[in-house]
């Protein structure tokens, strides 16, 4: 529309000056003059400044489909030839004066990012976006179809490029315990660390994470390992071994490879056991001469011994008593005869011992068919009895025909054996003459009369009377040395071999009965127990109440050791081992690693010494962590080799705990004595304060005995003694005698002679004469050892008169 009003002006104009000129003209008529001093259409358009193309546009349909446009802030498009329609803004867009804005800030946050190569925009925000790398490997990533192809672009191809899950492994990856792993179970596993055991080897960096395990033979397995030469190995001590070579004895048979190098050891035999092995007869095998045997038969004798299958072939041979015995022209010599029933007359040529007694309850009412536990004739000969005050025995139960029954009242009350009382029933009565009093310390012998089925006395008159004869007086004092009958007035003298009989009696029923005994005039004591020494005036003595007799004492001396080989090796100051025999119990020494198998203490004395005490006490602080029963070893070999056990002693656990051992039994003299681990929880600290070994020293004993009261003034004593010869003491020289008859005020010394050298167990017995002493009413004896003797006493009885 616009272009038409242009076009429409420019004609207009250029038509003017032709209207207004009357005669025609021969040039183009000027601008001035309303023309356009151009002859042509062109030149015209180009002199009016209307070139087509350049000053004004040419003609087109479309630019007059746009000027036919009449909305307003619209945005057109041509929708087809010379058409144009409105574009149609969308949500995300807005068109407002002439501006088009996007309306989403996202998208506005895209465009505001600068591109570059490999990037790739994303989001940072609500509304905000940045860029970040997109690799070529991550674009080729992304193109990836399937997760095979995503593996192989990222090279994690399961199977080549890495793992496949398995659930063993994913336990592995799981722990975080150093160790070596375990496979415990289908998905399952653990760390477990080498363990060493008790003895045998240890273990460095058992569980591998400091470096590689490394195993260490140790205790008898080092020493096994560490032999030299060849031969059997046997095992000497604790961790100690040793190669032998087996030994033929003199005779019986050969070895061959004795040392088992070349093969096994062979057994030959020879000799003798040769010849036995050559017999080819059956029967009992006796040696007629050197490497020479036979094949004999046991026999028998008829009417004293009977044999059966005297051969032993097909069963050991049997020896038996016929049921009628002869023993004309035979003695027979010691033995247990049970139940016996001898016929005619018994012949004892030695002396007559009952080996059985009884010590039944306190009797604290008159008896009648007395028979405590039914021992009486059956299991025991002599009855101990006490009573609490005064009391009577109406009868005795369970007499057999000849049966002694031996009474000896060992209370402070009288016990009367009443005369046939009719309390008790008939055959349990005492048939006595009278009744018999029983007084303390006193003793009865009664025999059942089987025809009278009565009890009968042999011991003689109880208090009372009944004895009947013309006897006027008895005296048995035992220092007469002649002998002579009874006569109707006078003396009955008692022969020497029976006084001492009876003095050996009280000694033996001193042990019997675990105290001394007395009689009026006498004194016994078989040192069962120590009430019988005075030990006021005694010294340097030893009773020992366990075998019965007294000793002189034997204080033990420590030995101090001049080398050792202990486990002992750790101290909190000072050298551990010699703290462990320091003399002192508060500086200790522990064995670094505790109570173990190998704990040992091993003491080099210098020279052979016969160890008989050792004590060891734990530490004040620490102590043991359990108890340990150690063995007490004694080697003449070295301090670590060659050890015998001569004895074992318990140390408690704790701390300041004592142990003291006594070696009951000499060992001998030997240089190397130690103590080790035996048994017990290996475990625990292993803390001690001191370990000391000891020999015995001897010093002279002086043997008082408890002084006694006589009745009346008493002026002559003498002494018996029962000891054992062993150290060949010289009588009143190495051992003598003394006895004193006024309380000590003055001793009297006797002479010791031996009477006999067959006592009991082959001790000696020896007796002074009777000797006079200072007269008073206070006996004692006095016994004293010289020149370091150890001379046991067994026994002692002094007698005066």
């Amino acid at each position: 529309m616009k272009l038409r009003g242009i076009i429409a002006l420019a004609l207009a104009l250029s038509c003017a000056p032709a209207f207004a000129q009357t005669n025609q003209g021969t040039s183009p008529l000027s601008i001035a003059k309303g023309g356009t001093g151009a002859s042509t259409a062109p030149a015209a358009r180009a002199s009016l400044g209307l070139t087509i193309g350049s000053a004004v546009q040419a003609w087109d349909a479309d630019l007059d489909a746009l000027a036919a446009l009449s909305g307003t802030n619209t945005i057109y498009y041509r929708s087809a030839a010379n058409t144009w329609a409105p574009v149609t803004i969308g949500g995300m867009l807005s068109f407002v004066a002439g501006t088009l804005n996007v309306g989403d800030a996202e998208l506005t946050a895209l465009a505001g990012l600068t591109s570059a190569a490999d990037k790739v925009p994303y989001f940072t925000g609500s509304g905000t976006a940045a860029v970040a790398d997109f690799s070529s490997l991550a674009r080729t990533l992304v193109g990836n179809t399937t997760n095979t192809q995503m593996r192989s672009t990222l090279g994690v191809v399961i199977g080549t490029d890495v793992q496949a899950y398995d659930a063993d492994l994913a336990a592995l990856a799981a722990n975080s315990t150093a160790g070596f792993w375990a496979y415990t179970g289908a998905g399952t596993g653990a760390a477990r660390t080498l363990t060493a055991p008790a003895a045998g080897f240890t273990i460095t960096n058992p569980s591998g994470t400091a470096g590689n395990p490394t195993f260490v033979l140790a205790n008898d397995l080092a020493a096994l390992e560490g032999l030299g030469s060849t031969g059997l190995a046997v095992r000497t001590a604790a961790d100690t071994w040793a190669q032998r070579s087996l030994a033929a004895p003199a005779a019986g048979f050969t070895i061959t490879n004795p040392a088992g190098v070349a093969g096994d050891p062979t057994f030959t035999l020879a000799n003798d056991l040769g010849a036995l092995e050559g017999l080819s007869c059956t029967g009992v095998a006796i040696r007629s001469a050197i490497d020479t045997w036979l094949c004999r038969n046991i026999g028998g004798t008829a009417n004293e011994i009977t044999v059966a299958n005297g051969d032993g072939v097909s069963s050991a041979p049997t020896i038996s008593l016929p049921a009628a015995l002869t023993f004309t022209g035979k003695t027979v010599t010691g033995g247990t005869f049970s139940g016996p029933t001898v016929s005619g007359v018994a012949n004892f040529t030695g002396a007559r011992r009952d080996s059985t007694q009884s010590t039944p309850a306190q009797i604290t009412a008159d008896q009648n068919d007395y028979n405590p536990s039914s021992v009486v004739c059956a299991t025991t000969s002599t009855l101990i009895v006490n009573s609490d005050a005064a009391r009577n025995i109406t009868g005795i139960a369970g007499g057999v025909a000849g049966c002694d029954l031996f009474l000896f009242n060992n209370g402070a009350f009288a016990i009367t054996l009443k005369d046939g009382s009719v309390s008790s029933a008939a055959a349990n009565r005492l048939d006595l003459g009278a009744d018999f009093i029983l007084a303390s310390k006193a003793a009865a012998h009664l025999k059942y009369d089987g025809n009278a089925s009565r009890w009968r006395n042999t011991t003689g008159s109880g208090t009372g009377g009944g004895g009947g004869g013309t006897v006027t007086q008895v005296a048995t004092d035992g220092f007469t040395t002649t002998g002579g009958p009874i006569t109707t007035s006078g003396t009955v003298a008692i022969a020497d071999t029976y006084r001492r009989d009876g003095l050996i009696d009280r000694i033996q029923q001193s042990k019997a009965l675990a105290t001394y005994r007395r009689g009026l005039y006498s004194f016994a004591d078989g040192y069962k127990a120590s009430d019988g020494v005075n030990t006021g005036s005694s010294s340097n003595y030893s009773v020992n109440t366990s075998s019965g007799f007294v000793a002189p004492a034997q204080p033990f001396v420590a030995q101090s050791p001049t080398a050792v080989d202990t486990t002992f090796t750790f101290a909190g100051s000072g050298a551990a081992q010699a703290q462990l025999y320091d003399g002192n119990d508060s500086t200790p020494a522990a064995d670094p690693g505790g109570i173990t198998a190998s704990l040992r203490a091993s003491y080099d004395l210098g020279s052979a010494k016969d160890i008989r005490r050792v004590r060891m006490i734990t530490a004040s602080t620490n102590g043991f962590g359990n108890s340990v029963v150690f063995a007490i070893q004694w080697s003449d070999t070295s301090l670590t080799a060659g050890f015998t056990t001569a004895d074992t002693f318990t140390l408690p656990a704790g701390t300041s705990q004592v142990a003291v051992k006594d070696l009951a039994v000499s060992a001998g003299a030997h240089r190397y004595w130690r103590v080790i681990y035996s048994s017990g929880t290996a475990s625990g600290n292993a803390w001690a304060g001191e370990l000391t070994f000891y020999i015995p020293s001897t010093s002279n004993m002086t043997l008082v005995t408890t002084s006694q009261t006589a009745d009346s003034s008493v002026s002559f004593g003498r002494v018996l003694l029962d000891y054992d010869p062993a150290a060949a003491p010289t009588l009143n020289t190495d051992l003598t005698a003394e006895v004193t008859c006024n309380g000590g005020t003055n001793w009297s010394s006797a002479t010791l002679s031996t009477v006999s050298t067959n006592g009991q167990g082959g001790r000696t017995i020896a007796e002074t004469a009777d000797t006079s002493c200072t007269p008073g009413t206070s006996f004692a004896a006095r016994v004293k050892t010289f020149n370091l003797k150890i001379i046991p006493i067994y026994g002692l009885s002094v007698a005066v008169h």
